[in-house]
């Protein structure tokens, strides 16, 4: 959003309105002169900022991870067996770690403290917790449920941080579930590719690959 961009220049500080200067003022100024319920909001917006800033550096990287894993498979320079990894790790990483609008596929990763998302591709309403496609608004599905995903139980309106909680418990249980379908010889050698990955989202790898505790 505009709002999100002219924060994100100064790191979530805050800048001068009448545009006279780009540096941010110094939180010893501020402090100095609103009141202190003021100054803890804008905390929060510096942290907010912050969040967000991780965020999209993390779907940056999982983008170029993408890219060079479909570039490796259409060159199919390694082995039959590197090659099938590779379209496992890649099937986890896109379709699992990166979140994506059910309808025209595009990424997204604005979450704004609403989890009714509408996609800025096709204008799609959807649900940011089971992503599910909902027409041109996404507010029913949480208000047929008392204000909550009747999937996965996440609230309508969630702080960024909790909704990331949410976000990392999903999908840890779809990763599981995508470990249990491949033969149990593949599952450790997918686990050791994406666990770097999963450790940059901050996902739990599982440690027991049996069907059992997979599912």
């Amino acid at each position: 959003t505009v709002e999100y961009a002219e924060q994100r220049k100064g790191k979530g500080r805050a800048l001068c309105p009448m545009k006279d200067s780009e540096s941010p003022f110094a939180d010893g100024a501020l402090v100095a002169h609103v009141p202190q319920d003021v100054f803890d909001d804008y905390l929060q917006i510096r942290i907010k900022v912050a969040e967000k800033g991780i965020q999209e550096q993390i779907e940056k990287e999982n983008g170029l991870k993408i890219q060079e894993l479909k570039e490796k498979l259409a060159k199919a320079t390694g082995t039959l067996e590197q090659n099938e990894m590779n379209k496992h790790r890649l099937k986890v990483i896109d379709d699992i770690f990166t979140l994506k609008c059910p309808r025209c596929k595009l990424a997204f990763f604005d979450y704004d403290n609403c989890s009714a998302i509408t996609c800025a591709g096709c204008s799609c309403g959807f649900c940011s917790y089971c992503l599910e496609d909902c027409g041109k608004d996404a507010h029913q599905h949480f208000y047929q449920n008392k204000s909550k995903c009747p999937v996965e139980g996440g609230p309508l309106f969630i702080k960024h941080d909790l909704w990331l909680e949410y976000q990392r418990r999903r999908k840890g249980k779809l990763l599981c579930e995508y470990i249990a379908t491949l033969p149990e010889d593949k599952r450790k050698t997918l686990c050791d590719l994406v666990a770097p990955d999963a450790k940059d989202l901050g996902i739990e790898m599982p440690t027991d690959l049996s069907a059992k505790s997979l599912a």
